[in-house]
């Protein structure tokens, strides 16, 4: 996260909750692949780390508002 606010591609207003969301989200999967997800392959198992770390980070991106 702070590797993305140097860059200027995270807003320092949302640092703080940026990082409760990629805490809460990393947390969550976590428990889903300790838990009911144990059994998936290693595959499934790693395209779906690698998913959810790109939305993530994705989704904490600034983006310029749009016109509604």
């Amino acid at each position: 996260l702070d590797t993305m606010l140097h860059a200027g591609v995270l807003s320092p207003a949302d640092r703080e909750t940026a990082a409760t969301v990629a805490w809460a989200t990393v947390h969550g999967l976590s428990q889903l692949l300790l838990g009911p997800l144990r059994e998936i392959p290693a595959s499934h198992r790693e395209a779906l780390i690698d998913g959810c770390l790109d939305l993530l980070s994705r989704g904490l991106i600034v983006r310029p508002p749009t016109n509604p």
